[in-house]
């Protein structure tokens, strides 16, 4: 009998796995932070590693949340937008509310600090507005763009054709790089807020929209399998990606058109992710039985780095409480607290996560027979996010 963290057919392995780099690397960026962490695995510029991740979340999002819309709408000929919400809301906040509990309790007995604008931003949504929250928070500023995003985005899917929402999304990534470029030109002292305010950062998860809008048209589809299937797309892809962080390193062009290259390599991986693993051309899923040929597309596939993607929110909302630069508990040293903290991860998940989840079908439940997704695989509506 399978377990809850074991692969089913409603979940995408590589994407699953792909959540599991994004995590890796956001732990790695504050895990060498910590005391303990090995002095010769230290890198100077950990930061950009921990942002890119978090923009891999970000693209990975935007993909499986369009691709669930639509999936719905061509299910019903229509979106119930409060089902959405509620499957969303079971999604994130019984977590969420977990660990406000845990800093509530320890705030003021121990490391914690709270302030009362951290709690208030906190319970809104609005981390990312904040100029300086707390060690225990800042981390939620992510989690508030995701929010702020798809408060809207559902809504625009119920309300424009694909082919306008297309153009729509081409818009706002391309508006989105102005934005900041303009801001960074115009009050360059400002330059902190182009990372975390939602209306510098929204290009980011319309890139994994767009990828699943085009996926389901035609044109736009040919083009993206050929892409696919050319045996430059995953060096090309590689050198993107190492680019745009080199552009991290510089302050106006990582701020500008590194995000935007960023999410445009994140999106490219999730595309090579899904034709080497399900055959986008064919439509069909490949033989699983047979042996995946390229050494990454195991590597995604594998077991832990699977259920590292599937604890990979649990982990993200924890990871601040037990990965701190200055503490005097000997049990948030390395690697004592990267135990603890995955310790609780599992803890969260099956007690909190697991089963929240099992009442996403409790609002006007929905049928949840196999749909046919657009790369080919098929999955329940609801058992991707």
């Amino acid at each position: 009998m399978p377990t809850p963290l074991e692969t089913s057919a409603a979940r995408l392995p590589a994407l699953d796995g792909l959540r599991g780099v994004a995590i890796l690397g956001v732990l790695f960026s504050k895990a060498q932070l910590t005391p303990g962490f090995p002095s010769e695995f230290h890198l100077h510029w950990g930061h950009i590693v921990g942002s890119a991740s978090v923009d891999l979340f970000f693209v990975v999002s935007g993909y499986l949340i369009t691709t669930l819309l639509l999936a719905e709408k061509d299910r019903n000929r229509q979106i119930s937008l409060g089902a959405f919400y509620w499957r969303r809301a079971l999604r994130i906040v019984p977590a969420f509310l977990a660990l406000l509990t845990a800093l509530w309790l320890l705030d003021g007995h121990s490391d914690v600090e709270m302030r009362h604008i951290d709690w208030l931003s906190a319970a809104t949504y609005t981390v990312n507005f904040i100029p300086e929250s707390s060690w225990d928070a800042g981390h939620l500023w992510s989690l508030s763009i995701e929010e702020h995003f798809y408060l809207l985005w559902p809504l625009m899917v119920v309300l424009l054709s694909e082919a306008q929402l297309r153009q729509l999304l081409v818009a706002l990534i391309a508006g989105t790089l102005l934005l900041r470029g303009v801001v960074l030109a115009t009050q360059p002292q400002e330059a902190s807020i182009l990372e975390v305010w939602t209306i510098f950062r929204w290009d980011t998860i319309a890139a994994g929209c767009w990828l699943a809008l085009g996926l389901r048209h035609e044109a736009t589809r040919a083009r993206l399998v050929s892409f696919a299937e050319a045996p430059w797309a995953l060096p090309a892809t590689i050198t993107i990606l190492i680019v745009s962080l080199g552009l991290n390193l510089s302050n106006k062009l990582g701020l500008t058109i590194g995000y935007s290259l960023t999410a445009m390599a994140w999106a490219a991986l999730i595309l090579l992710a899904l034709q080497r693993s399900s055959s986008l051309s064919r439509g069909h899923l490949m033989d699983q039985s047979k042996e995946i040929p390229s050494l990454w597309i195991r590597v995604l596939h594998s077991r832990l780095l699977v259920t590292i993607g599937i604890l990979s929110y649990s982990l993200y909302l924890w990871h601040r409480l037990f990965l701190r630069a200055e503490t005097n508990e000997n049990w948030l040293h390395f690697p004592v607290n990267l135990a603890c903290l995955a310790l609780a991860a599992v803890t969260c998940h099956w007690l909190i996560e697991r089963p929240f989840l099992l009442l996403k079908n409790s609002w006007k439940p929905q049928p949840t027979a196999e749909q046919t997704l657009p790369w080919g695989s098929t999955a329940p509506v609801d058992g991707l996010v």
